[in-house]
């Protein structure tokens, strides 16, 4: 089979090209990357002599039609609830799609619970080449934090916030470092006293300015849409060789700030269950054996 997935600019610096497309695609046969703004400038040229059109985020009624008339499956991506807010598109891509895969399987079971439809699950997973620094965990006074995200995500913070505070308090010796799109918008929650810096994320660096720090930080977004997000912040800080917290237990937080020894212990075992389960090359397997099976 030959299979492309088609996407918004083919930028690696956007999450959802790199988890959802291009890793993932690194270890299918004959599958390719094109983006859809080339697809739909030159649609007469556009190549129809795949088997499988993968759309990551993306549609476009006249590209949908010339590959349905040459006879082609389409499959759609989710790793958004895109439903919620703009069902009538959704249902569109349910009367086109041959298929649908999620990120996660929370997101799969909303799809199916609203559509009636199957949704397969394909999870984030990660390309370990990306990841060259681990984090050696050794004993030493100073901790640093790390939260990671989209600006605009910075709203989970808040959640661990106040244990922060009671920490630093309470005499834990710790700094927070906030890695986003917005470096030059400070963050502030009362009179945190706690000393925050920020980084301007860049992907080339991203391995790099995790790996520098000791604990990642990452609470949950709230309410509903954080039960259907992804675990890659997760999977990330483990390819980093990072324990992670939410930052919702009190005495959970003061002991991997406390203890290189279970920071260190955390880190091993986030690793090894990245090793046994979030290699994305068990996602193109998972992919070539739905694309075969339809």
């Amino acid at each position: 089979m030959k299979n492309v997935f088609i996407t918004y600019g083919l930028n690696r610096q956007w999450a959802s090209y790199r988890w959802r497309a291009e890793w993932p695609s690194m270890y299918m046969r004959d599958t390719n990357l094109i983006k859809i703004e080339d697809a739909v400038q030159y649609i007469n040229d556009f190549p129809i002599d795949y088997d499988n059109y993968i759309f990551v985020k993306v549609t476009e009624d006249n590209l949908i039609k010339r590959i349905r008339e040459a006879g082609k499956k389409i499959w759609v991506d989710y790793c958004d609830p895109g439903w919620w807010f703009n069902p009538q598109d959704a249902r569109k891509q349910l009367d086109y799609a041959d298929g649908m895969v999620c990120s996660c399987q929370p997101l799969a079971d909303d799809l199916e619970r609203w559509s009636g439809h199957v949704a397969h699950c394909i999870p984030d997973r990660v390309y370990l080449p990306h990841y060259k620094i681990r984090k050696e965990h050794y004993p030493h006074r100073h901790v640093r934090l790390i939260w990671y995200g989209a600006y605009q995500n910075r709203i989970s913070i808040f959640a661990s916030a106040a244990n922060l505070m009671r920490a630093k308090a309470n005499g834990y010796d710790f700094d927070l470092t906030i890695f986003d799109d917005r470096p030059d918008m400070p963050w502030q929650w009362g009179d945190m006293k706690i000393p925050i810096y920020y980084a301007l994320w860049e992907l080339e660096k991203e391995n790099e300015v995790i790996a520098a720090h000791d604990i990642a930080l990452l609470p949950p977004y709230p309410g509903p849409w954080g039960k259907v997000k992804s675990n890659n912040k997760t999977l990330t800080a483990w390819a980093c060789g990072l324990p992670t917290t939410d930052g919702q237990d009190y005495e959970d937080l003061c002991d991997l700030i406390a203890q290189a020894a279970i920071r260190r212990e955390r880190a091993d075992f986030g690793y090894a269950e990245l090793l046994k389960y979030y290699d994305v090359v068990e996602s193109s397997r998972e992919w070539e054996e739905i694309l075969c099976a339809s």
